[in-house]
Formats: C-alpha cells, sequence, structure tokens
C-alpha cells in the first residue's frame, strides 16, 4: 500500500507504530547540540591596515596578483585602502578574492575601491588624492 492509498488514515497513524518514535529518538534533549549548530564561527583575528610603505614594498606583486582578477592601475589612498580599476566583466566577488589574497600577502587588512566610485558625489578625498603604485 502506498502512501496515496491511505487517505485520510495517514492522519490518524498511531504514534506507537510510527517507525521514529523510538526510546533513543525519545531520551531528553542535553542541549550540545544546539550549541554545537548555533555557535557562531570564529572570526579571523583582526589585522592592522596596510601602510603605505608595505603596499609599496609589495607593489609589483600586489600588480601581478590584481591583473589575476581583472585590476590594473592600483592606486594607495590611505592605510588599508587602495584605488584599482575593475575590468567591465569583473564583479564584486573579484574585488573579495583579491582582498583576502592581499591581506595574506601583506598580513594587514586592505580594501579595494573601484575607480568608478570617484564619479560619486562626496568621495572620500583620499581616495580622490590617490597616488599610483
Amino acid at each position: 500500500m502506498t502512501y496515496r492509498n491511505l487517505g485520510w488514515q495517514a492522519a490518524r497513524w498511531p504514534a506507537e507504530s510510527c517507525p521514529y518514535n523510538t526510546p533513543a529518538r525519545r531520551q531528553p534533549f542535553d542541549g550540545v547540540t544546539l550549541q554545537l549548530v548555533s555557535s557562531a564561527a570564529p572570526e579571523p583575528p583582526l589585522l592592522p591596515p596596510a601602510s603605505e610603505a608595505a603596499v609599496r614594498a609589495h607593489s609589483h606583486a600586489l600588480s601581478k596578483l590584481a591583473a589575476q582578477f581583472g585590476i590594473t592601475q592600483l592606486r594607495f589612498a590611505s592605510d588599508g585602502r587602495l584605488v584599482g580599476r575593475v575590468a567591465e566583466a569583473r564583479d564584486a566577488l573579484d574585488v573579495a578574492e583579491f582582498e583576502v589574497a592581499a591581506r595574506q600577502l601583506l598580513e594587514a587588512d586592505v580594501g579595494l575601491f573601484s575607480d568608478r566610485v570617484l564619479t560619486k558625489p562626496n568621495v572620500s578625498p583620499d581616495l580622490v588624492a590617490s597616488r599610483p603604485l
């Protein structure tokens, strides 16, 4: 007999005959499983922002790395902030992947801003005055 053939009887199935109603499943909940499942993932340690000296010391490696993600014309804006031209075919995921790789290279926090933000009103002055690597 299939489930469809049971019709209204399926709703009246006695709990005792349910295959999932076993003594092991009826044990009191200890909360450990919920604690393991609902705990937050550990955050990576906070890194200091990348200094201009560190960025310039690794400028060649950063430029090669950026090219892999479709980013060109890297410029230093301020500590931890770079500006670059992101190719039209690339998106925010490419920028995020570059930032992660740059953090590993410099062992410091790095954020990349597309040069498209320079056309927006009220842009931070350090982004406008960014200097090429």
